[in-house]
């Protein structure tokens, strides 16, 4: 394909959504009409909260100035088993990663899929994402959120964001990737269908 922003979207398609689609019974069956954000098709077939795997599309390396970050740490919040993170680490070799999300999903399944060489490199956490955090002196910090805000109403989404602003220092940064929904009449209709 030529266009790399369809070619994206096929892949989530296929890689992402219709595997939650062919979950959703098992989640109804487990959970009836849960209205509970993590007992859905979709973490079923994904891991418990694993939002990460749509910044797993090629997009995430590209998407900022990794390289200018020098050897920053990045707090990969909601980061669950790190898989964002790995494919990071694999591209920004300076760089260094905490990847925080609940002790379950991320600190035993995170270990579990990290490859020997990257241990060094990489970290688990297990974090509130609403508990307010604490600076950390010495380095510059990147607090990267993929595919979490959406997850939340502009309430929660905010005391994301509030617990993380007073710990920062003067170079760090917060860099959100998410899936954003263009404006009408921007994209072909079969994508602006299936976006909203």
């Amino acid at each position: 394909m030529s266009d790399e922003r369809f070619e994206a979207f096929v892949g989530l398609c296929f890689e992402q959504e219709f595997a939650g689609s062919a979950h959703l019974a098992d989640a109804l069956e487990k959970w009836g009409a849960s209205t509970e954000p993590n007992e859905t098709g979709w973490n079923i077939a994904n891991g418990f909260m694993s939002s990460s795997s749509l910044c797993r599309l090629r997009g995430a390396g590209d998407a900022f100035s990794w390289s200018s970050m020098g050897d920053a740490l990045v707090i990969d919040a909601g980061g669950s088993q790190g898989r964002t993170s790995i494919t990071l680490a694999n591209q920004f070799p300076k760089l260094n990663f905490i990847v925080q999300g609940s002790a379950q999903v991320c600190v035993q399944g995170g270990l579990l899929a990290l490859d020997p060489e990257l241990r060094d490199r990489i970290r688990f956490q297990a974090h509130d994402i609403f508990r307010p955090r604490e600076s950390i002196p010495g380095k510059t910090v990147i607090y990267f959120l993929c595919a979490v805000l959406h997850n939340w109403n502009d309430k929660y989404a905010c005391r994301i964001l509030q617990a993380i602003v007073p710990a920062m220092k003067h170079g760090d940064r917060i860099v959100l990737c998410e899936l954003i929904i263009p404006e009408p009449g921007t994209d072909s209709i079969f994508l602006e269908r299936f976006a909203r």
